[in-house]
């Protein structure tokens, strides 16, 4: 089975076991609960005076906790616990593997951090873990190397979708049955554009801005696009604040814009940056929801 890393399991200086994180997901939960599953396969050790070891039989792991940290950095994440099925791990002369679960309960401000450090790459942890071995004998010293946790990147996509993660920024954008049908269309693409942020792809999520004002702006006055939203904001905000919420709508159209174009250098947006992007785009069609909802469309020209 493969592992996404794992470590060997050492009592006084010699090799008993080994330990490999062999799958990650989210448990049911009312915050973001990672769980791994972690593979544990214990060996009996017999008598050797060459290598000064004494007899090591029919021991067994009671007890699995530990510490989950963002590599390289090394930063704590959280404490692991054992959960789930608490059997104990027994060794055998073959080393045989048991699965147990440990799990990290996190936040949205630590989900948050993880994310802006992957930066849209796979997520790079590490994991110490303190094993309690127990023989007939008592408590054995025991110790694991610190054991680098290497995600893959749709695993890790996986997980965040079962956490609920795009759940934990919410901007509300209130719009009732007297309003455009467009608002639904914009909402549409604002979701679509936070899935592309979650899968680190902010380019895209940035680009996907654009399709929002030109929903809003065709649906308000067809054949118009985004020419028909800043003329709701400027009518309906008469004076200079009108003129200064049209600006807005050029800017984010702009920024939309640059993110597909190429000139001369990538232009790569930061998870940060499309975040902001995206808030201002959302707020802003809320605005213009309201406006909408009490300024009618011009009425169309005679043909």
């Amino acid at each position: 089975m493969p592992s996404f890393g794992e470590a060997e399991v050492v009592v006084n200086s010699t090799i008993v076991g080994r330990i490999r994180i062999t799958g990650l997901y989210a448990d049911p939960a009312l915050y973001p609960r990672l769980v791994l599953k972690v593979s544990v396969g214990l060996r009996d050790v017999a008598p050797s005076a060459m290598q000064g070891v004494p007899r090591l039989q029919n021991y067994a792991l009671t007890d699995l906790y530990g510490e989950l940290r963002l590599g390289p950095t090394q930063e704590a994440v959280g404490p692991l616990s054992w959960c789930g099925d608490r059997r104990s791990v027994q060794s055998s002369s073959t080393g045989a593997e048991t699965v147990v679960t440990c799990s990290c309960d996190l936040d949205a401000a630590r989900l948050e951090q993880i994310e802006r450090r992957r930066n849209g790459a796979a997520p790079r942890f590490v994991i110490t873990l303190w094993p309690v071995l127990v023989s007939s004998e008592g408590r054995l010293h025991c110790q694991v190397p610190n054991l680098e946790l290497l995600v893959p990147r749709e695993t890790w996509l996986d997980f965040l979708r079962a956490a609920g993660s795009s759940e934990f920024e919410v901007l509300e954008v209130q719009y009732g049955p007297a309003e455009r049908e467009y608002f639904k269309r914009g909402l549409a693409f604002v979701r679509e554009a936070r899935e592309k942020v979650g899968a680190g792809e902010y380019d895209d999520a940035v680009g996907l801005c654009r399709k929002v004002l030109e929903a809003a702006g065709h649906e308000h006055e067809a054949g118009k696009g985004i020419d028909a939203l800043k003329a709701l904001l400027e009518r309906s905000a008469s004076g200079k604040r009108g003129g200064e919420y049209a600006g807005i709508v050029t800017k984010l159209k702009q920024l939309a814009v640059d993110a597909h174009h190429d000139f001369g250098a990538p232009m790569t947006y930061s998870r940060a940056e499309a975040q902001f992007i995206i808030r201002v785009t959302e707020s802003l069609l809320s605005l213009a929801a309201h406006f909408a909802a009490k300024t009618p469309p011009p009425p169309t020209p005679p043909g």
